[in-house]
């Protein structure tokens, strides 16, 4: 789910829930021994810097649980990063 706001034609800030599964099929033991789940939330905003270029950056908070190599995976995680979109058509 997604939340936005247009602060003005170069800015928009957004706030979005997350759930993501994750499985690595490749791994020893498959996706019985190597999966997790994660849910949280992150924020960032859209920084338009032309018309078809932008630079996103986000910083995101979650929790996950499963397992890597049969060995649980529990915890949580902060997330930070940034996207330069180009956009094509």
């Amino acid at each position: 789910m997604v939340l936005s706001h247009t602060l003005n034609q170069q800015y928009t800030w957004f706030t979005e829930l997350r759930e993501v599964y994750t499985a690595i099929p490749t791994a020893v033991g498959s996706t019985g021994s190597n999966h997790f789940n994660a849910i949280g939330i992150a924020s960032g905003g859209k920084i338009r810097l032309t018309d078809s270029t932008s630079f996103v950056p986000e910083i995101g908070y979650f929790h996950f649980n499963g397992l890597l190599n049969n060995q649980s995976a529990n915890g949580n995680a902060i997330q930070i990063g940034a996207i330069f979109a180009i956009k094509v058509w």
